[in-house]
């Protein structure tokens, strides 16, 4: 099989992906992730559902996907003949999908229609309403700025309180691409691949909460002071406070 699933496994350690990312950003089950790696094909239950997960699988791992699936000549046994059984079957599915495409696009078109009948039906009510307010011009135009100072003044003050309570400022700096998971003072705020000399930075009140797919690929910089790197490999739970990094 030309080590396809050696192939799946080295681009995802490389990229520092562990089971769990994959299946919450790819949407396939870790069975299915080992079932590939290990070249158990046995496990799927047509060469149809094999070469559609399989495929998904490489491009996600950014990896050829039209060579790893060329590299699919030879197919254990049972799957051939699950494979022509699911072909001489599969004028239904066929047949299934073009009714739902029919039943969708008839949807629509009606919700259009109707939607643009509501805006019409709306705007001649906005219009003959017009005919009868007596509300002078200069009066609307004084409530108007009244109400946009009120709101100046609002989000003065809520952005002032805000920077108050900040007491943590982190920035993380990607020396080669890598996942990271943070969640600052219990939510979670970035959860993505921190790109090549890619940085960000976050604020807390009390304390971040960090994930990271290898930590060998990151440089850290806590409230101004430059922490550099804070170990290797796969770190969960790491603890960042006001009184520094705590490692699980």
């Amino acid at each position: 099989m030309a080590n396809i699933g050696i192939k799946l496994k080295k681009a995802r350690e490389r990229l520092g992906y562990d089971y769990d990312f994959v299946t919450q950003k790819a949407k396939i089950h870790p069975k299915v992730l080992a079932a590939l790696e290990e070249e158990d094909f046995g496990y799927f239950k047509s060469p149809l559902y094999l070469r559609s997960f399989l495929g998904k699988y490489a491009q996600f791992l950014d990896l050829d996907r039209e060579q790893i699936l060329s590299e699919l000549d030879i197919l254990p046994p049972e799957l051939k003949s699950k494979e022509q059984d699911y072909a001489r079957s599969g004028s239904m599915p066929n047949k299934i999908i073009l009714v739902l495409k029919t039943a969708i696009i008839s949807v629509f078109i009606v919700g259009s229609i109707y939607f643009i009948f509501l805006g019409v039906k709306k705007v001649l009510a906005v219009f003959i309403n017009n005919n009868d307010i007596n509300i002078e011009s200069e009066d609307l135009l004084d409530v108007k700025a009244i109400e946009d100072d009120s709101i100046v003044v609002k989000e003065a003050v809520s952005k002032s309180n805000l920077e108050e309570n900040v007491l943590l400022e982190l920035t993380i700096k990607a020396n080669e691409d890598c996942w990271i998971r943070l969640r600052a003072d219990n939510e979670k705020i970035f959860d993505s691949i921190l790109k090549t000399n890619q940085s960000e930075t976050w604020k807390a009140k009390d304390e971040f909460e960090l994930w990271v797919g290898d930590a060998s690929r990151l440089s850290f910089i806590l409230n101004g002071k430059n922490v550099g790197s804070i170990g290797r490999g796969i770190i969960r739970g790491i603890k960042i406070t006001a009184d520094g990094i705590k490692l699980p």
